[in-house]
């Protein structure tokens, strides 16, 4: 190989390593949605925060377990997650409750490589009791440049369909 091409491979290792060492300031949301559902906030939110329900609703997610049942759901509350990935397969991670205020807001954390937070906000939808507003937003604890502008827009990719599915399916199991 000529010098040149050692030249060029070495500095874009030192830009890799820059971009993978420098932090954007906050996690970067990788998708935000919100949908309507057709029940009340409170009824709706103990549903969404009880993780064993997740595979009734969200695609992929074969298995949920508590890692304690002594446990009450409420923050640090541990379940082990099994959801298929593609590319990678059958895939168990551990999911933390990290916030929960009922009956409106809760969000967990992963031990994934993609390190989600998930965050769910219910508010009254129109001032309803019988409508709800649904705001669902996925985030990474990742936060160099390098993880945000190479796997985010694919990340973005995937779970806009994954989460089209699953406001489906809340939608169909809270309908009227």
């Amino acid at each position: 190989m000529s010098p040149t091409i050692w030249i060029g491979l070495a500095a874009l290792c030192i830009v890799i390593g820059i971009l993978y060492q420098q932090e954007i300031e906050e996690d970067p949301i990788i998708l935000q949605k919100k949908v309507v559902l057709q029940d009340s906030k409170t009824k709706i939110f103990y549903f969404v925060s009880d993780l064993k329900n997740i595979k009734k609703w969200f695609p992929d997610v074969s298995k949920v377990k508590e890692e304690d049942l002594s446990i009450p759901i409420g923050i640090g509350k541990r379940f082990v997650e099994n959801m298929y990935l593609p590319l990678f397969g059958d895939s168990e991670y551990v999911t933390t409750m990290t916030a929960y205020d009922p009956p409106s807001y809760f969000s967990t954390s992963t031990n994934s490589w993609l390190q989600t937070h998930i965050e769910i906000e219910l508010e009254p939808y129109e001032n309803s009791k019988d409508q709800t507003s649904l705001i669902w937003r996925i985030k990474s604890r990742r936060t160099s440049y390098l993880f945000h502008y190479t796997m985010v827009p694919l990340l973005k990719l995937y779970y806009t369909g994954k989460s089209r599915q699953a406001l489906f399916n809340l939608k169909y199991l809270f309908r009227k």
